[in-house]
Formats: C-alpha cells, sequence, structure tokens
C-alpha cells in the first residue's frame, strides 16, 4: 500500500508540474507578441533561459521549447520596424523636392566611396561598418537606412540562427518596395525631365539606394548573420529600378 501511495503521489507532482509548464508556457507564448523592443524581449527571454535551467535539475528543461516563441516574437519586431521604415520612405518621396545639394558630404562621399565598399566587406573579418557619408545627400534614403539599422540593433539582441533564411527575405522585400516607390515617382511626377536640377537629384537619390544602401544594408545583415548578406541579395531587389533608369534615359 505504501508503494502505491509513493507512486500516485508521484504521478501527480508530475502531472502537476507539466501542467505548470504547459501553462507558462502558454501565457509566454500570449505575452511575446506584446513586447516591442529588442533589449526587452532579449532580457524576457534570459529570465526565462534560467527558469529551464532550474526546473532541468528535477526533469522539467522546456528551454528546447522557447527558441521557437522567441524567434516569432523577434521576427515580429523586425518585421515592423521595416514596415514603418518602408512606409516612411514611400511617403516621403511622394512629397520630397527633388534639389541638387553640395555640401562637405560630396567631397567626403567622393573620397569614401571606395572606402565604404571596403568596410561592407570587411563585415565577414569583423571590420568597422559605419554608415557611408554618400547618403548625406539624400535625405530619403538615409532615413530609410537609418530605420533599417535601428531594426537591426533590434534584432541583434535577439538573432536566433532560425531566423536568418526569413528575415534576408524581409530586408530584400523593404529594399525592393523602396526601390518601387522611386519608380513609382519618376512614373507620375513630370517635373523629373531629363537635363533638370530635379531631375539629377532624383537620379541621385536611386543611385544611392542601389549603389550604396542596398548593399551596405545587406553588408550589416551580414554582421547579424554569417553569410546572410548573399541570401538577402541586394542587387536583386534593386534590379527593376537600374532597368527603369536605363529604360528612361534610353528615351
Amino acid at each position: 500500500a505504501g508503494a502505491g501511495w509513493g507512486s500516485g503521489d508521484g504521478g501527480l507532482l508530475y502531472s502537476w508540474s507539466t501542467y505548470r509548464v504547459s501553462a507558462y508556457l502558454h501565457a509566454l507564448e500570449t505575452a511575446l507578441p506584446r513586447i516591442e523592443e529588442g533589449g526587452a524581449l532579449a532580457s524576457v527571454m534570459e529570465h526565462c533561459q534560467y527558469c529551464g535551467t532550474s526546473l532541468a535539475r528535477v526533469g522539467l528543461d522546456f528551454r528546447a521549447m522557447l527558441s521557437p516563441l522567441f524567434a516569432a516574437a523577434a521576427a515580429n519586431i523586425f518585421a515592423r520596424a521595416l514596415e514603418c521604415a518602408a512606409a516612411d520612405f514611400e511617403r516621403v518621396v511622394e512629397q520630397h523636392r527633388w534639389t541638387a545639394t553640395t555640401s562637405s558630404a560630396s567631397l567626403a562621399a567622393a573620397a569614401e566611396n571606395k572606402n565604404t565598399h571596403v568596410e561592407g566587406d570587411s563585415a565577414s573579418t569583423g571590420g568597422a561598418l559605419a554608415p557611408p557619408y554618400a547618403l548625406l545627400e539624400h535625405v530619403p534614403v538615409a532615413a530609410l537606412t537609418n530605420g533599417v539599422l535601428a531594426a537591426f540593433n533590434d534584432l541583434r539582441h535577439c538573432a536566433l540562427p532560425a531566423l536568418r533564411a526569413p528575415l534576408a527575405k524581409q530586408l530584400r522585400s523593404c529594399v525592393a518596395r523602396a526601390a518601387a516607390a522611386l519608380i513609382r515617382v519618376d512614373a507620375t511626377h513630370h517635373d523629373l525631365t531629363e537635363g533638370s536640377g530635379q531631375r539629377a537629384a532624383f537620379v541621385g537619390a536611386c543611385k544611392a539606394l542601389t549603389d550604396v544602401a542596398a548593399p551596405y544594408l545587406a553588408s550589416c545583415y551580414g554582421r547579424l548573420f554569417k553569410g546572410g548578406e548573399q541570401m538577402v541579395d541586394a542587387q536583386a531587389a534593386v534590379a527593376a529600378l537600374r532597368e527603369a533608369l536605363l529604360a528612361k534615359m534610353a528615351h
């Protein structure tokens, strides 16, 4: 009888423990989408990992179940940030007054153009990867770049390996969306005539996106996920914009 009571008590305790773990994971799944910052998400993940480590000592290790939950939450934070950056870019370029500007950034951009690509290539070696000076001449493209960099800063706190491929696709879509916005502007704004100052400023912004911002952002992504820059395929994301500019020049 004593053995029966022991077995029953053990089964009851195990059932209660697994129920509590399931309830904990359900509460976590419900709460994580409310977190809007990568740093806060990383803090919650650290506490959950600590809890899982403690319960592992009594056979209730649930840490393997945490990764999908936090990956989904991190992906949502990243997606929201990219959506905000892309939407702001679309709004700004529709209203932007395209005028050529001359500043000290022009001289710096010319001098730093090669260095910009070197810094991007240095991603695999751990070198510095500062924003290119050339973007200072083109406010909408610079703002887009800042928005994506903010998304990267949130993501770096919780850059789980499972996110590398899906988030690369999201980044490529964001850059392609920006390129499409510039194509629409070129098609609908009739003041961007060949030979005008407005046209020169607009084409400069397009080239800033295709030749500077897109490869730079892909290189930054490669810093978060090794080899991630190839998965982004920045050149494919801006290919339509390049073709549109060439077609316009041909006419």
